[in-house]
């Protein structure tokens, strides 16, 4: 009786492999690369006497999940002066679709005007420009201003 225990216990061990789990995992990641950029439709000639005009487009684009802030700033103080007589000059007011007015120096965060939110896609701001009365004498020749727009994420 001893040799047929021994026998099925033998057996029974063969038969009842051990099965040790195991487990691995692999990570995975990507990366989608910051994007903040803008850019004029260039530069525009304005017609002084007709006192409003479009003066082109403005693109943004900004996939920062922070949002991001966008300053706009003018060389001469928002107004076109004459290229040789620095007394003569036309006021100017800038406004934007769909942001408004156009507060040059004020920088201004695209998350609180208006829902601009996050421009994860490119998206044009139209711009137009209200010139008022010249301030001195009315001299002929050139008037110019600079207006530079700049972005930064959140």
């Amino acid at each position: 009786m001893k040799r047929i225990l021994i026998a099925v216990a033998a057996v029974s061990s063969l038969a009842a492999p051990a099965f040790a789990q195991s487990s691995d995992s692999i990570n995975l990641s990507g990366e989608v690369a910051q994007i903040c950029t803008i850019a004029t439709s260039g530069d525009q000639t304005i017609n002084l006497i007709s006192g409003s005009q479009d003066v082109g487009d403005v693109t943004i684009h900004c996939n920062d999940p922070g949002g991001f802030t966008v300053t706009a700033t003018s060389a001469k103080n928002s107004a076109l002066v004459h290229t040789e007589a620095p007394g003569s000059s036309y006021a100017y007011t800038m406004n934007s679709t769909p942001w408004g007015a156009v507060r040059f120096g004020v920088p201004v965060n695209a998350n609180d005007i208006g829902g601009a939110g996050l421009y994860v896609t490119p998206q044009v701001v139209g711009l137009d420009i209200s010139v008022g009365s010249i301030t001195g004498p009315a001299f002929a020749g050139d008037y110019t201003d600079q207006v530079t727009f700049t972005i930064s994420a959140n």
